[in-house]
């Protein structure tokens, strides 16, 4: 929950109260990098076979294209169903207004109408609304005048709780001379998730067979209790261009492995270099034609760098792709550290 400390997507800041699937500075580079390729190319690949050929982005709706660069890197959530695509009315408008249409090279009847509503969901469906992200809103420090209890806080955002539990806003601190949060117990939704649950909460959790899942208890002691199963549905299936993708489907997207998984689309982070023969095309069937770069644009060079979550990364650049920060990064392999170095 909440974005700031980006650079390039820096209207999508000061938002503490918005969901993203993905905040981080490797996604703020990915977004300027994928805004930098469309300028250059002078299109956006669409379907195979098919170019979206565009004006000069840096005279045509600069601002909303790099919020449509940044809301496909950063994955802004829908509060109603977690939807991250942008709003039918926002896409027929700006490639109305910055594609040149004439210069499409068509297979079958496809228009800008048709196009948008490829990409965006029907009319009256949660979707992003290209306004909100335009303009950078006002820092809270900026508003001299708005009252203390006005203001938005966010008292769990350096994670005081230790890794067993979770964080809540003490909502009786009165006078700020307390905590502002409170740290209680919680339960993993599993041995590899991060995701924990706070005791006393009713949760789902998935099951090996796919669509199935059971309903337990967080205890008071981290575990999970009174598990019972629940009727197995089928899982949804994924939108891919204007087909069903069935759940558990790989695929590649250029030079990208993509999945489909219960209705959402997930895949790889490489940074695809089109080949001459190739159309780099948002939708193809497979990765030939492409050449794959390191993720990020990071050089192909080995200057290894230890991350403080003790992972050895190939160069700063990977490290920070990772979503580390510069303090977080140390020269050299992390076995040619002494993990206790520093500690009193």
């Amino acid at each position: 929950m909440g974005c700031d400390g980006l650079n390039f997507c820096s209207a999508f800041n000061n938002r503490p109260s918005e969901l993203f699937r993905r905040c981080n500075p490797a996604a703020d580079l990915a977004a300027r990098e994928q805004f930098e390729q469309w300028k250059s190319l002078g299109y956006i690949p669409f379907m195979e076979g098919i170019k979206l050929p565009l004006k000069d982005l840096a005279q045509c709706a600069t601002e909303k294209w790099k919020a449509v660069a940044c809301a496909l890197q950063l994955r802004p959530c829908h509060p109603k169903n977690h939807a991250s695509m942008i709003c039918l009315s926002d896409c027929n408008s700006l490639l109305h207004e910055c594609v040149n249409v004439d210069e499409i090279i068509m297979t079958g009847e496809l228009t800008i109408k048709s196009i948008c509503e490829i990409l965006s969901p029907p009319v009256g469906k949660p979707c992003l609304s290209l306004s909100d992200y335009v303009e950078q809103p006002t820092p809270q420090r900026m508003i001299e005048y708005e009252p203390f209890e006005s203001q938005i806080t966010r008292p769990c955002k350096s994670h005081p709780c230790n890794s067993s539990e979770t964080c809540g806003v003490n909502r009786r601190c009165v006078g700020g001379n307390c905590d502002s949060y409170t740290c209680s117990q919680g339960c993993t939704l599993g041995e590899v998730s991060r995701m924990i649950v706070p005791s006393n909460t009713w949760v789902r959790v998935p099951l090996e067979k796919p669509g199935c899942q059971r309903l337990c208890r967080c205890g008071e002691d981290g575990r999970m209790e009174n598990c019972v199963p629940t009727p197995c549905e089928p899982p949804s299936k994924c939108w891919f261009g204007r087909n069903h993708v069935d759940h558990g489907m790989h695929f590649w997207i250029d030079c990208n492995l993509c999945a489909c998984r219960a209705g959402e689309l997930i895949c790889s982070k490489r940074q695809c270099r089109p080949a001459e023969d190739s159309g780099g095309y948002l939708f193809s069937a497979s990765k030939s034609g492409t050449e794959v770069a390191l993720p990020c644009n990071c050089l192909p060079m080995r200057a290894p760098v230890c991350g403080s979550n003790g992972r050895t990364y190939p160069s700063a650049c990977l490290a920070k792709c990772a979503g580390l920060m510069d303090i977080d990064i140390f020269p050299g392999e992390c076995t040619s550290r002494d993990p206790c170095d520093g500690v009193s």
